[in-house]
Protein backbone atom coordinates (compact mmCIF):
# COMPACT_ATOMS: atom_id res chain seq x y z
CA UNK A 1 0.00 0.00 0.00
CA UNK A 2 0.92 3.31 -0.19
CA UNK A 3 2.34 5.94 2.33
CA UNK A 4 -1.06 7.88 2.24
CA UNK A 5 -2.56 4.41 2.71
CA UNK A 6 -0.25 3.60 6.04
CA UNK A 7 -0.22 7.07 7.35
CA UNK A 8 -4.13 6.67 7.20
CA UNK A 9 -4.56 3.29 9.18
CA UNK A 10 -1.90 4.48 11.69
CA UNK A 11 -4.16 7.97 12.51
CA UNK A 12 -6.95 5.61 12.52
CA UNK A 13 -5.23 3.22 15.24
CA UNK A 14 -4.64 6.42 17.34
CA UNK A 15 -7.64 8.08 16.86
CA UNK A 16 -9.55 4.91 18.09
CA UNK A 17 -6.79 4.67 21.16
CA UNK A 18 -7.19 8.02 22.15
CA UNK A 19 -10.58 7.66 24.00
CA UNK A 20 -10.00 4.18 25.22
CA UNK A 21 -6.72 4.80 27.72
CA UNK A 22 -8.78 6.13 30.60
CA UNK A 23 -9.87 2.55 31.43
CA UNK A 24 -5.79 1.59 30.87
CA UNK A 25 -4.25 3.98 33.68
CA UNK A 26 -7.08 3.45 36.16
CA UNK A 27 -4.40 1.30 38.68
CA UNK A 28 -1.74 3.79 38.45
CA UNK A 29 -1.18 6.80 40.87
CA UNK A 30 -0.03 10.06 39.67
CA UNK A 31 3.46 9.99 38.11
CA UNK A 32 6.63 12.51 38.27
CA UNK A 33 9.97 12.60 36.02
CA UNK A 34 10.57 10.78 32.75
CA UNK A 35 8.17 12.34 29.83
CA UNK A 36 5.83 13.74 32.87
CA UNK A 37 5.66 17.63 32.20
CA UNK A 38 5.14 18.29 36.36
CA UNK A 39 4.50 17.16 39.70
CA UNK A 40 1.19 15.31 39.93
CA UNK A 41 0.48 14.79 36.37
CA UNK A 42 -0.99 11.38 35.65
CA UNK A 43 0.13 8.60 32.91
CA UNK A 44 -3.01 8.84 31.01
CA UNK A 45 -2.65 12.19 30.74
CA UNK A 46 1.19 11.36 29.48
CA UNK A 47 -0.15 9.17 27.01
CA UNK A 48 -2.91 11.24 25.47
CA UNK A 49 -0.14 14.06 25.00
CA UNK A 50 2.13 12.13 22.96
CA UNK A 51 -0.78 9.92 21.46
CA UNK A 52 -1.86 13.53 20.18
CA UNK A 53 1.49 14.94 19.32
CA UNK A 54 1.72 11.67 16.86
CA UNK A 55 -1.54 12.60 16.04
CA UNK A 56 -0.57 15.91 14.54
CA UNK A 57 2.47 14.48 12.72
CA UNK A 58 0.66 12.08 10.59
CA UNK A 59 -1.76 14.89 10.04
CA UNK A 60 0.82 16.71 8.81
CA UNK A 61 2.55 14.02 6.77
CA UNK A 62 -0.83 13.65 5.18
CA UNK A 63 -1.31 17.02 4.16
CA UNK A 64 2.02 17.11 2.41
CA UNK A 65 1.25 13.64 0.69
CA UNK A 66 -2.38 15.42 -0.35
CA UNK A 67 -0.04 18.59 -1.86
CA UNK A 68 2.25 16.50 -4.02
CA UNK A 69 -0.97 14.51 -5.38
CA UNK A 70 -2.40 17.98 -6.16
CA UNK A 71 0.94 18.99 -7.82
CA UNK A 72 1.13 15.81 -10.08
CA UNK A 73 -2.73 16.29 -10.94
CA UNK A 74 -2.17 19.91 -12.41
CA UNK A 75 0.65 18.42 -14.40
CA UNK A 76 -1.51 16.08 -15.80
CA UNK A 77 -4.16 18.80 -17.04
CA UNK A 78 -1.44 20.59 -18.38
CA UNK A 79 -0.20 18.14 -20.34
CA UNK A 80 -3.60 17.41 -21.48
CA UNK A 81 -3.40 13.63 -21.44
CA UNK A 82 -6.51 11.51 -21.65
CA UNK A 83 -7.00 9.31 -18.47
CA UNK A 84 -8.46 6.07 -18.66
CA UNK A 85 -9.78 4.31 -15.56
CA UNK A 86 -10.55 0.88 -15.09
CA UNK A 87 -13.87 0.76 -12.86
CA UNK A 88 -15.37 -2.58 -11.70
CA UNK A 89 -16.41 -5.30 -8.81
CA UNK A 90 -13.73 -5.97 -6.42
CA UNK A 91 -11.47 -9.13 -7.43
CA UNK A 92 -12.91 -8.60 -11.36
CA UNK A 93 -9.63 -8.30 -12.86
CA UNK A 94 -9.09 -4.80 -13.36
CA UNK A 95 -5.10 -4.76 -11.76
CA UNK A 96 -4.47 -8.25 -13.97
CA UNK A 97 -5.66 -6.29 -16.91
CA UNK A 98 -3.46 -3.20 -16.28
CA UNK A 99 -0.28 -5.58 -15.92
CA UNK A 100 -1.33 -6.96 -19.18
CA UNK A 101 -1.67 -3.29 -20.93
CA UNK A 102 1.25 -1.60 -19.02
CA UNK A 103 3.71 -4.27 -18.16
CA UNK A 104 3.55 -2.19 -14.61
CA UNK A 105 3.96 -5.11 -11.42
CA UNK A 106 0.85 -4.06 -9.60
CA UNK A 107 -0.72 -6.96 -7.14
CA UNK A 108 -2.83 -9.09 -8.49
CA UNK A 109 -3.44 -11.48 -5.88
CA UNK A 110 -7.08 -12.96 -5.64
CA UNK A 111 -8.31 -11.04 -2.54
CA UNK A 112 -10.97 -8.51 -2.03
CA UNK A 113 -9.60 -5.13 -1.68
CA UNK A 114 -6.39 -6.10 -2.98
CA UNK A 115 -5.97 -2.59 -4.08
CA UNK A 116 -6.79 0.01 -1.86
CA UNK A 117 -5.42 2.45 -3.81
CA UNK A 118 -5.19 3.75 -6.79
CA UNK A 119 -2.85 3.21 -9.24
CA UNK A 120 -1.56 4.85 -12.51
CA UNK A 121 0.94 4.25 -15.84
CA UNK A 122 1.35 6.31 -18.95
CA UNK A 123 0.39 3.30 -21.68
CA UNK A 124 0.90 4.13 -25.66
CA UNK A 125 -2.53 2.96 -27.52
CA UNK A 126 -1.81 1.10 -30.93
CA UNK A 127 -2.26 4.59 -32.88
CA UNK A 128 0.53 6.27 -30.72
CA UNK A 129 -1.78 8.33 -28.92
CA UNK A 130 -0.47 8.15 -24.73
CA UNK A 131 -3.22 8.47 -22.10
CA UNK A 132 -3.00 7.59 -18.57
CA UNK A 133 -4.18 3.94 -17.39
CA UNK A 134 -5.97 4.43 -13.62
CA UNK A 135 -6.19 0.83 -11.74
CA UNK A 136 -9.31 2.10 -9.17
CA UNK A 137 -10.19 0.52 -5.47
CA UNK A 138 -12.70 -2.31 -6.51
CA UNK A 139 -16.44 -1.61 -5.30
CA UNK A 140 -18.92 -4.36 -3.58
CA UNK A 141 -22.41 -4.78 -3.81
CA UNK A 142 -22.24 -7.72 -0.74
CA UNK A 143 -19.54 -8.75 0.44
CA UNK A 144 -19.68 -12.56 1.71
CA UNK A 145 -20.37 -13.41 5.19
Amino acid sequence: TTQEAKLQVRLAQLEYQLPRLTKMWTHLERQAGGMVKGMGEKQIEVDKRIIRKKMGKIKSALEMVREKRLLYRSRRVKRQMPVVALVGYSNAGKSTLLNAVSRANVSAKDNLFETLDPVTRKITLPHGQQVLLTDTVGFVQRLPP
